[in-house]
């Protein structure tokens, strides 16, 4: 299939919703007070640290007067504010950015957690592969950047679809992060932003009305060509730098997994050409938008530089003539400076505003895909029995000994045309085995797959034991210690009762080294010392195929 990228966020209107829409998951959601408070923290410092710019500039006004009037008092007497000030504004400067990363770090939590969550209910991250692509009879992944024309899964509420979703995982952990951390400073810079017009508009309309008019008309202009000119070139340059990346990332990670079959097909060469395949598509990416980053550097600069003597082009004809002091053209300079920072911030930070807009754009198909996912399960379940299931019934009975399928029918997902097999029913009982034979591709996987839940398309019904255990065929080794791999999936409390262990590690070091020096153990701390020894709690029994093997040894 041939490999091709999404363009992006069309413009910067467009993301505003999908913003919105990812950050009042954080605000709204289970941690709104945390996250309100951190919020009202965060705007009442910055309200602070701007009425200490105010004063700043007051004192800087009384400093240059009174050393262009050679009054020696009332210099010494600035000096006296000036320090006095700083030393209040320095600390508060500094625990304003302590807040702030804070926040950032809180955010991010509960976001990675939340898609984390969803991501592993109902298997979402296997049923997601299967819409992104994945083949008919094989196990689904993630084909990088690779999109699929089946139909948008079932309750989307966007036009964005698992169909686009590549790449999961660096949105997970990657584009959470980079998001966060933008919209926290983006949103606080431009809190702080008006604040500086309100605080410092007042100044300077004291000093000279045109500048304010100046200043605003100017700042329009310029915002109105950056975002035309520059605005959607480099938000799609960024996304499809992100889209690239993952996927040089997922050439690599495939590498690491396949090592062996990779070095038993002597196929490194054919790797490591496909490998840099991509490092020169993200390179080539990245040199475009270098480029065009350099073109959007120039006309910033041109942007800024050309305000610089605005101030005192105006104020100077005032200050000959008596009208003003010396000060207060430094005073004005400082104003002039704060505004045109202020309603210059999307010139000035137009990089990372689109950045944040790939981010919010990959994060909104993510969420997308993933509610998309539960709605449909929600509305599978929400069948009346008396009609015709769309998808197949597997029923997990305690009273059930054997295997039963009644009428079962597995479609091709994505394909509710194309049948594996139709009106299946047989039942197994205790003691029996069932063998499979075919063709390769002709559903024999898939009939399991099916049992297991994993493929749902279809109807029919398929009744088992509650404790029924499927082996895939690609081996899967968890993370974690040996315990884990023996246990794994059952093991829900290992890591819990690892740190009750971690915490009584001194003790048990004391029973192991008597049991050593040739005395029995005591009686009352034998289970402790057995399962040291690999065995395992009645909590937590070994699954039967593992229990035959090991007791077989």
């Amino acid at each position: 299939m041939k490999k091709q990228h999404t363009s992006g966020p069309s413009n910067l209107r467009a993301t505003i919703p999908k913003w919105l829409r990812l950050a009042k998951l954080w605000f709204t959601g289970e941690e709104k007070c945390k996250a309100c408070s951190y919020a009202a923290a965060t705007i009442a410092l910055a309200l602070i640290t701007t009425g200490l710019l105010v004063k700043i500039s007051y004192a800087q006004r009384d400093f240059s007067t009174a050393l262009s009037g050679k009054n020696a008092e009332g210099f010494y007497r600035a000096i006296r504010e000036f320090v006095l000030i700083i030393c209040l504004a320095a600390p508060l400067f500094s625990f304003t950015k302590f807040v702030e990363d804070r926040m950032v770090l809180a955010w991010r939590a509960y976001l990675t957690r939340l898609l984390l969550q969803a991501y592993f209910k109902d298997k979402a991250f296997f049923r997601l592969g299967l819409r992104s692509g994945g083949s008919s009879t094989d196990p689904p992944t993630f084909p990088p950047s690779t999109f699929s024309k089946s139909p948008a899964p079932l309750g989307a509420t966007s036009d964005a679809s698992s169909s686009n979703l590549d790449n999961p995982d660096q949105r997970i952990c990657d584009d959470v992060a980079a998001f966060v951390q933008s919209s926290t400073t983006i949103t606080l810079a431009l809190c702080k932003k008006l604040f500086n017009c309100a605080a410092f508009a007042g100044v300077l309309w004291s000093v000279s009305g045109q500048l304010v008019v100046f200043l605003f008309v100017y700042a329009g202009v310029g915002t109105l060509v950056t975002t035309s000119v520059f605005g959607k070139v480099l938000m799609r340059l960024y996304y499809t730098l992100l889209a690239l990346e993952g996927d040089m990332r997922y050439a690599l990670v495939r590498v690491r997994e396949s090592a062996e079959s990779i070095a038993f097909y002597g196929g490194e060469k054919a790797e490591a050409r496909m490998v840099h395949s991509r490092l020169v598509a993200v390179l080539s990416a990245a040199a475009t938008r270098i480029r065009f980053t350099g073109y959007y550097d120039l006309w910033t600069s041109v942007y800024q530089y050309a305000t610089i003597l605005v101030p005192s082009l105006l104020t100077a004809p005032r200050y000959f003539a008596g009208e003003i002091e010396f000060g207060t053209i430094s005073q004005t300079s400082f104003a002039f400076s704060s505004i045109n920072q202020a309603l210059s911030i999307i010139i000035t930070n137009l990089g990372q505003i689109t950045g944040l807009a790939a981010e919010t754009d990959r994060l909104d198909v993510l969420l997308t895909a993933l509610e998309s996912h539960h709605q449909a399960n929600q509305d599978a379940c929400a069948v009346l029995p008396t009609t015709r299931h769309s998808t197949v019934q597997r029923h997990l009975s305690p009273e059930e000994q054997g295997l039963s399928l009644t009428n079962l029918t597995v479609n091709l997902p994505g394909r509710p045309n194309e049948a594996l097999c139709q009106d299946l029913s047989l039942r197994l009982d205790p003691g029996h085995s069932l063998l499979i034979v075919g063709p390769s591709g002709c559903g024999k996987s898939s009939l399991l797959r099916a049992l297991a839940g994993l493929w749902t398309q279809g109807s029919g019904k398929a009744t088992m034991p509650v404790r029924t255990f499927f082996l895939p065929q690609k081996p899967f080794m968890p993370l974690g210690t040996l315990r884990h791999q023996l246990l794994f999936p059952s093991a829900e409390d290992i890591d819990a009762e690892e740190e009750q262990d971690r915490s009584t590690g001194s003790s048990k070091i004391s029973l192991i080294a008597s049991s050593g020096s040739g005395a029995g153990p005591d009686p009352e701390h034998t289970p402790l010392l057995q399962q040291n020894r690999g065995t395992t709690s009645p909590k937590h029994q070994l699954p039967g195929h593992l229990s035959s093997v090991l007791g077989s040894h």
